[in-house]
C-alpha cells in the first residue's frame, strides 16, 4: 500500500475539523484530531458543543463561522480543551475500564 500514513503534518494544519457522519458518533477520526486540539464540527455527538444540522449548507457555514470566531478569541482555551477532552474520553486506559465494567455486568 503507498501513499502517506503519517496524517499528523495534515491534523496540525488544520483549524477546524468537520464530521460529516448523521449518526453523531465519534468514529477513528474525532479522537485524531481532539488528541491534536483540533476542534470538529458535527451533526450530532457529545464529544463537540459545533454541531451542524445535517445537510443544511446555511447551518454548516453558521456552524463553522462560529467556530472560527471562538477559535479566533479563544483559540488556546478551545485547544486544550480538545486535549482533555480525548485523554479523558478516548484513552485506551478509559476503554478498558468501561469494557471492563461492562464485562462485570455479563458475568453476573
Amino acid at each position: 500500500m503507498s501513499g502517506i500514513s503519517d496524517l499528523r503534518p495534515f491534523i496540525r494544519g488544520g483549524d477546524i475539523g468537520f464530521i460529516n457522519e448523521i449518526h453523531g458518533r465519534a468514529g477513528r477520526t474525532v479522537p485524531e484530531k481532539m488528541a491534536m486540539g483540533l476542534p470538529v464540527i458535527s451533526y450530532m455527538g457529545d464529544y463537540t458543543k459545533y454541531h451542524a444540522v445535517a445537510w443544511d449548507l446555511e447551518s454548516i457555514a453558521e456552524t463553522v463561522e462560529r467556530l472560527w470566531n471562538d477559535l479566533q478569541d479563544h483559540g488556546d482555551r478551545i485547544r486544550k480543551e480538545c486535549i482533555e477532552y480525548a485523554q479523558t474520553h478516548f484513552s485506551m486506559e478509559k476503554a478498558t475500564e468501561e469494557y471492563i465494567k461492562i464485562y462485570n455486568e455479563v458475568r453476573k
